[in-house]
């Protein structure tokens, strides 16, 4: 830890070793064929075709796993850690490709990482058990359920056909067709394996999206949609269909069938108030009540993980596929939530997901990377080796009515925070309460005698309070506020006051709102001097430098750093930590002082599980602002608890929209005509500090008739330009210009476009501040009409020549700078 820096930054902040059991991928290849030829298993002969063919490993961005292919098709995800399940997931079809897979599985497959870390520094498992046992099938009622969901549907053509257009405060995006969301996707398959409703007679309501990029904001309307009757006869069970001869895909269906399921994808998002938008549109889950509300869903129920055991998070899965309901799964991962479809058991404890990305990577998962059997105590269950901030949409059956939540483990009333004291005397208790209804009930600060009895000595409101439930469609947080009279002690005197709580019916107890060591000590000095401070919910410590564990780092990548965090509490955490970066660039510790200028980012959190006394690695995702040093600050609810920097590498912004503008323009000068570049900085953008890279450049295309006339490659100017673009940013006057005589003399369709990238072997990569500009030479004397764009929809083949999007044949292709994947 650096002392200097924690100096610096205290007035303004003022208010592990890891004891995993890594296996190498060799190791866990032998470990994942020996589970697949198990005997025992009812998937046996889906298993063992896996088994029996040739695997070769594939990369991943996640530490606890390793991925092997499939000759022939197919794929096994195998566990890095000898305490976990040998195998975590399996597919008869498809691959593994990191980079092209879908962002939920992506983002799935890395909460394992999270899962491993809950385990801790402990030893106790082998292969998912409890060491000194052997793994059995102790659930043989538990049968395999094949798919149930048939659809293989996903996000783009046809289904997002009758999308919104983006109007948003990206100028980027601005125009171009938003595509469904992963939430209607998964909503519009389930509505479909039904075929309910046959209608919505009243239509669905108009709503807003509030909308920023670069510092600018900006609200857009999505207008009501009229009554609708769904065509469900015409719904396809697959629109993108691979031809066998050519192995390229291509959209398949008449266009009734087309405008059929692009319909249903259209209501589905307007249901859930979807935050529409090109490059992924977003919805939460405790958007569920439009199930009851608009689609006829009575029954639909929301649970959210972290009240369960594996045990009883499992039973309640395999309840829903055993009935043969589909479950609408969640997960608040990165870049926010995701949802897809689990909808089919192996019969050993593996779960069928639809990841909704027209059938692509669809396999059997693990839920956790433990045995769900685990029981530490009698009719127990484990509460490790699962990721918190996760939930499920269960009794999705249009004939079910309502019934009540069914109650896990760790329901009932429980502090979320430590205690928080405001102006001396006030005191905040912020809780969850883990129930079916909300009460009313009264609470306070009081005493615990030896015995365990329980005084309320400062009331809160008189009047009582609604609690509210964390299972009414909204995660629900509680803020019990309590006055302490300080009138009320004598000198010298100090009393320990618990927050408790009693509901307001006969008979009612006062129970109290544990965790019972997060408490206020208020009281008097000798003195007579009045004070009042709270005690931390948990004694936790960093006890490792950070580390980035995914990622390179870089400015706008998505990184992964984590620390090793100790608990040295009685009782085991479960909850949320925060971190917040704070940016210092290019200084070395030594030559950081009170003056050194340094910015804060946003707070960033992670759900986190490390048991009593123990340690456990704890990660957390974001992209860097800035490079070179950088410091985070660590607090769980109102408790910082450590301070950490790191040295994020120096390295060039791999997407340069967010900072520059591209501002080119055709002009003429007496005869001669000219492509104009213009770069300019965005007003009121902060550029962060950064080393160029030496394969930095702009280049210009000319095509006539998409025939390429001229290539133009300029690299030491605009190497110099955004060396010091970081100084001169903020008023918009900071540019580059360069000036391309045009000859026009030869009549067609001209087209000159212009980005930044950088150069390899390949082409040229990273694209970013695209300009095109087209016009059409009728005759030699003039130009007829014109257009003009930035547009980064734009797709560009990986020498940077752009592609007629209606001619894409399957590969990887550049869109807005980044690669994509045409199946």
């Amino acid at each position: 830890m650096n002392k200097r820096i924690l100096m610096v930054l205290a007035a303004t902040l003022c208010c592990m070793t890891i004891w995993a059991q890594p296996i190498s991928e060799q190791q866990a290849k032998e470990r994942a064929l020996q589970y697949l030829h198990r005997d025992n298993s009812s998937a046996k002969s889906r298993r063992l075709a896996l088994a029996e063919s040739r695997l070769k490993a594939a990369p991943t961005g996640a530490t606890s796993i390793y991925a092997f292919n499939v000759e022939g098709g197919g794929y096994i995800i195998a566990s890095a850690d000898g305490r976990t399940l040998p195998v975590l997931g399996y597919s008869t079809t498809g691959s593994i490709d990191w980079d092209e897979m879908p962002e939920n599985m992506r983002n799935w497959l890395k909460q394992y990482d999270k899962a491993v870390a809950t385990l801790g520094d402990c030893s106790d498992y082998v292969d998912g058990c409890l060491a000194g046992t052997h793994r059995t099938n102790a659930h043989p009622d538990r049968k395999a359920v094949e798919p149930i969901i048939k659809t293989h549907w996903g996000q783009e053509e046809p289904f997002w056909d009758q999308c919104p257009i983006y109007q948003g405060a990206d100028k980027s995006m601005v125009g171009q067709r938003c595509v469904t969301g992963c939430f209607a996707t998964a909503l519009a398959q389930i509505l479909n394996y039904y075929q309910w409703p046959k209608s919505l007679p009243d239509g669905l309501p108009d709503y807003t999206i509030n909308s920023e990029s670069d510092g600018s904001k900006k609200t857009w309307h999505i207008n009501a949609l009229p009554p609708v009757t769904f065509d469900w006869d015409n719904m396809l069970n697959d629109y993108v269909v691979e031809n066998p001869e050519t192995g390229e895909y291509a959209v398949v269906g008449t266009d009734a069938q087309k405008q059929a399921v692009a319909t249903l994808m259209r209501y589905c998002g307007q249901s859930v108030s979807m935050d529409y938008n090109p490059s992924g549109s977003g919805a939460e889950a405790y958007n569920y009540y439009s199930l009851i509300d608009y689609w006829g869903y009575s029954g639909a129920m929301h649970l959210t993980r972290e009240e369960y055991t594996i045990e009883e998070w499992d039973s309640i899965m395999y309840g829903e596929m055993a009935a043969g309901r589909p479950v609408l799964y969640a997960g608040c991962y990165e870049g926010g939530t995701h949802a897809f479809i689990c909808d089919g058991y192996d019969g050993e404890g593996m779960f069928h997901i639809n990841w909704g990305w027209d059938g692509s990577n669809d396999g059997f998962f693990a839920l956790a990377v433990l045995n769900p059997l685990i029981s530490n105590t009698p009719g127990g269950g484990s509460s490790y080796g699962f990721c918190y901030m996760e939930d499920a949409i269960i009794h999705l059956d249009p004939k079910m009515e309502k019934e009540a939540v069914p109650k896990g483990s760790f329901w009932g009333i429980r502090q979320t925070r430590g205690l928080m004291v405001k102006k001396e005397t006030f005191v905040t208790v912020t809780c969850k309460y883990y129930a079916d209804n909300d009460i009313v009930a009264d609470y306070a600060l009081g005493t615990i005698d030896g015995d365990g009895t329980l005084t309320p000595v400062f009331m809160g409101d008189l009047n009582g309070k609604i609690i509210r439930p964390n299972h009414l469609g909204h995660f629900w947080t509680n803020s019990l506020v309590v006055e302490i009279d300080p009138t009320a002690f004598q000198s010298d005197e100090a009393i320990k006051l618990y927050p408790m709580i009693r509901e307001r019916q006969a008979d009612a107890q006062w129970q109290p709102v544990p965790p019972l060591r997060s408490h206020i000590v208020a009281g008097r000095t000798a003195e007579g001097e009045f004070f009042c401070y709270s005690t931390p919910l948990y004694q936790l410590s960093v006890e490792s430098e950070g580390t980035i564990t995914y990622g390179s780092g870089l400015i706008g990548e998505r990184t992964e750093v984590s620390f090793d965090i100790k608990n040295s509490s009685d009782e085991d955490m479960k909850g949320e930590i925060q971190i917040l970066p704070v940016y210092f660039g290019y200084f070395a510790d030594e030559d950081i002082t009170e003056s050194t200028p340094y910015f804060f980012d946003d707070w960033i959190r992670s759900g986190a599980s490390i048991k009593a006394g123990e340690t456990a690695s704890v990660s957390f995702s974001f992209r860097p602002k800035q490079s070179g040093v950088t410091a985070f600050f660590l607090k769980s609810g109102e408790q910082d608890f450590g301070f950490e920097s790191i040295i994020l590498p120096f390295d060039t912004i791999v997407n340069y929209d967010a900072y520059v503008y591209n501002n080119s323009y055709f002009t003429r000068e007496g005869d001669q005509w000219y492509y104009n570049i213009e770069l300019c900085d965005k007003p009121g953008v902060r550029v962060p500090f950064w080393v160029p890279s030496d394969s930095i450049g702009f280049k210009i295309d000319w095509y006539i008739d998409n025939v390429q006339i001229n290539e133009i490659s300029i690299r030491d100017e605009i190497k110099e330009y955004l060396k010091h673009l970081p100084e001169h940013a903020g008023n918009g006057e900071y540019k580059f210009n360069y000036q391309m005589p045009i000859d026009i003399s030869q009549p067609g369709a001209y087209r000159l476009q212009s980005h930044v990238g950088t150069w390899t072997d390949g082409g040229m990569s990273n694209l970013s501040c695209p300009h095109l500009y087209e016009f059409k030479i009728e005759i030699p004397s003039g130009i007829t009409p014109t257009t003009t764009t930035t547009e980064s929809g734009i797709y560009y083949d990986l020498t940077g020549r752009p592609i007629d999007k209606t001619k894409l044949s399957r590969g990887i292709y550049i869109v807005g700078g980044k690669k994509v994947f045409v199946r």
